[in-house]
């Protein structure tokens, strides 16, 4: 039978669960289709930053990664010439302390392959329907909408979807930009790398030692080394340019590798995955063609090093997710879409420049440029918006913040952490924002309240509104209100559902209500 959805999403990796999982956390169903009968069986990207987090922990699924967070190795980088031999370096990345002053939340280091069923539950909780083995055959779209037959490929039933929009998370090959004809733009392919993963014991090579991951670097292997639990993954170039062919890379070889990277000829180990992929280097032209959005892989590929090319798939996710979730419902105007590209494409430039950067770095090529490499921390946490989203303030937005604690709530920003306490109940900010618009303002700005409800009542949308430092509402525990966000006790700040700063008054204005519409009408772009 013919299906009527409103969101057909194409890819069922970790970014295309995300994209399904922040739509019906905005109450909008989706259909997922991925071709392959399972999850992924490889442990891919493993380390999932703050920011990342704070994203999910938005839809109640933090503690529960983290759970599983646990099973696995600290986020720590160590380099030597094998696992056992001298280290030459190790790299904490930042600890609790630290991240405690800028986010609720803190790193997880997950195999992909463990990270997407609990993403995949925590969504069919919320009303996806996913499918498996089910793949698309061919698509067509027109200014209402798609339509596109999908097979299952067990059965072979095929089946006519309409869907309002579509988006593609399909991977770095994305067939769907292909047919679009999307180029891209970048370096393309960089080189070839090939991944072993394998069983083994590696508590005497560790040392009581806990890494991410280990580089290593002798005359049989260079490349580095990730820890899942008990597997393990080899990382590493080669050259078919140079006479490398896959199939050289039996078992046995493999295993003098894996032996030579750790340091011990006698390693007893098992084999259970070998596989070669492409290191790419670009980022799509467009993000959006009419209805259709790419996400992920599908719209920018970054070299591993630094590990963000899942993270930046996720934050896509979620910067769409509510704006097709509002278009959906009637609140905003379609234009609305456009800013998805405009503000999601100039950060993904930057960070496949950094990812970028970082490959040069570390293979010693005399083009790399360290001093342009910039903290991971700013890179995922310190980047900032400008579209018609979002209203800007005279004073100027540098784009990546030099320190992602220095924020000031400049609009176009994520909105900054600090600690409140309700009643006896502790909470950050950033867990009064993910589902609404919310305004926060100070003890002395009740007119922006009173404003704020009529308005949101004229536009018909819902619109949390928080007052900080008012008996029996929020209290800013250490008192970092006005100095983080920029404002007086009279100000507020309107926050979009992604967490990012809309608009902002420092102080009190004449005419509330008349500012608070033209505000939200913008950010809705009801005005277009």
């Amino acid at each position: 039978m013919d299906q009527k959805i409103p969101v057909l999403i194409i890819g069922g990796g970790i970014v295309g669960l995300s994209t399904s999982l922040f739509l019906s956390s905005h109450g909008i169903n989706s259909l997922l289709i991925e071709r392959h009968p399972s999850t992924s069986i490889h442990p891919r990207a493993a380390g999932y930053y703050p920011r990342t987090m704070e994203l999910y922990r938005s839809v109640g699924l933090e503690s529960t990664i983290l759970d599983y967070s646990q099973k696995f190795n600290t986020p720590c980088i160590g380099k030597g010439e094998t696992l056992i031999g001298k280290e030459e370096f190790r790299y904490d990345l930042p600890n609790d302390d630290f991240l405690n002053k800028i986010t609720p939340t803190t790193y997880a280091n997950i195999p992909q392959d463990v990270l997407e069923p609990i993403v995949l539950a925590h969504a069919r909780v919320l009303g996806s329907d996913i499918r498996f083995n089910t793949e698309l055959v061919s698509f067509e779209q027109n200014n209402e909408g798609i339509a596109a037959l999908i097979k299952n490929r067990t059965t072979g039933v095929e089946q006519t979807v309409y869907a309002q929009y579509l988006v593609a998370a399909d991977g770095s090959k994305s067939p769907i930009r292909q047919k679009l004809k999307i180029p891209i733009q970048g370096l393309g392919k960089v080189g070839d790398s090939m991944s072993i993963l394998f069983k083994a014991d590696l508590k005497k090579a560790l040392m009581g030692r806990k890494f991410n991951v280990f580089y290593v670097d002798n005359q049989q292997v260079s490349g580095l080394l990730a820890f899942y639990d008990d597997r393990s993954l080899l990382t590493f170039p080669y050259y078919p340019e140079k006479g490398d062919h896959i199939e050289n890379f039996t078992d046995d070889y493999c295993t003098k590798l894996v032996r030579s990277a750790i340091g011990d000829p006698n390693l007893d180990l098992d084999i259970l995955k070998i596989q070669p992929w492409e290191i790419s280097s670009f980022v799509a032209k467009s993000y959006q063609n009419n209805r259709i959005f790419l996400v992920g892989d599908a719209a920018h590929v970054m070299p591993p090093v630094g590990g963000f090319g899942a993270n930046t798939g996720i934050q896509d996710a979620h910067n769409l997710a509510w704006k097709l979730a509002y278009v959906l419902k009637g609140i905003a105007n379609p234009s609305l879409l456009a800013t998805f590209e405009i503000e999601r494409k100039p950060i993904a430039e930057f960070t496949v420049e950094q990812a970028t950067l970082r490959l040069m770095s570390h293979s010693g090529s005399r083009e790399s440029s360290s001093d342009k490499i910039v903290d991971e921390m700013n890179v995922t946490l310190g980047y900032s918006y400008r579209s018609q989203a979002i209203i800007e303030e005279e004073s100027d937005l540098i784009p990546f913040s030099n320190d992602s604690r220095q924020r000031t709530g400049q609009s176009g920003t994520r909105a900054p952490h600090f600690k409140l306490k309700r009643n006896n109940d502790s909470l950050s900010t950033l867990d009064l924002f993910g589902h609404h618009f919310v305004l926060l303002v100070g003890a002395d700005g009740r007119d922006w309240s009173k404003a704020a409800q009529k308005v949101a009542k004229r536009l018909n949308i819902v619109l949390d509104i928080h007052v900080i430092n008012k008996e029996k509402n929020l209290l800013d525990v250490d008192h970092l209100w006005c100095d983080t966000y920029g404002v007086t006790s009279k100000g507020a700040v309107l926050i979009r559902p992604d967490g990012f700063i809309g608009w902002k008054s420092q102080n009190k204005v004449e005419n509330p209500e008349q500012t608070m519409e033209q505000a939200l009408s913008q950010l809705l772009c009801l005005d277009a």
